[in-house]
């Protein structure tokens, strides 16, 4: 399916609770080192991450892009590398990864649980969730993507063969983002949030402003994109790894 992919082919805080970010960075930085406060202002829109690999700035929380009067709010962050052709052997951050949850419904889903089963709760459709990434250099559209699919598209077939069309329009999609270069300058954010029902909202960003938006409804879908994340053969095992226990960790106590 893939093989046959052309590059760049295809179709053209209302009443809720907000917890407070400084209790997901403390517990980013004592387990892992990998996080370190920034402009730290519980409950205020300014308060915000570092990622330690990349630097890059993750805010407390976001609104959903069909519900502004709902937010996902910050969990973890970390970085996904890549090696380059002409030093296999030395990784450079690519872009930054940072994970972001309804926390009231996640919370109640968790407690359904009876404690453990994180990467189960967040491959569910039971709740809204982000996953933002943000790039640390200039990314070929077409290697970003192919990276990604090579991770979940076995895995799709296998789990709603007929999905695999919902995943070609995705992919071609986002390749095209990069204009007839293919290229996305450092700095611009990818955000895929995955609403209840099955919706998978991506979102291309620069400063705030959405440059690309699409929509798609894919149960299957966005679970094999976030799964290419959080599953349990991810992009990035140390990113997964630190998001998977600091939300645990957050849901359980």
């Amino acid at each position: 399916w893939f093989a046959s992919w052309g590059r760049g082919d295809g179709e053209e805080e209302g009443g809720k609770r907000r917890w407070p970010l400084p209790v997901a960075a403390a517990l980013a930085a004592s387990s892992v080192g990998c996080l370190t406060p920034a402009d730290a202002a519980p409950d205020t829109p300014k308060a915000t991450v570092l990622e330690g690999e990349t630097g890059i700035k993750f805010k407390a929380s976001y609104p959903l892009p069909n519900d502004e009067k709902s937010f996902v709010s910050f969990v973890e962050a970390g970085a996904v590398t890549s090696r380059p052709w002409w030093n296999p052997f030395g990784a450079q951050a690519a872009y930054a990864v940072g994970l972001y949850v309804d926390y009231e419904k996640a919370y109640a889903d968790m407690e359904g649980r009876g404690g453990g089963g994180g990467r189960e709760s967040l491959l569910t459709d039971n709740y809204p969730k982000t996953l933002r990434l943000v790039l640390a250099k200039e990314t070929d559209t077409f290697e970003f993507t192919s990276r990604i699919n090579d991770k979940i598209e076995a895995r799709m077939a296998k789990k709603s063969y007929v999905d695999l069309a919902w995943l070609e329009l995705w992919r071609n999609w986002l390749v095209n983002q990069g204009g007839y270069k293919q290229k996305l300058n450092k700095g611009v954010e990818i955000r895929m949030t995955w609403e209840q029902g099955g919706v998978i909202t991506t979102e291309v960003r620069r400063r705030d402003k959405v440059l690309g938006a699409k929509q798609l409804s894919s149960a299957p879908l966005a679970w094999a994109l976030f799964s290419a994340f959080l599953g349990d053969a991810p992009i990035e095992h140390s990113a997964a790894k630190d998001m998977l226990a600091t939300f645990e960790e957050l849901m359980l106590h």
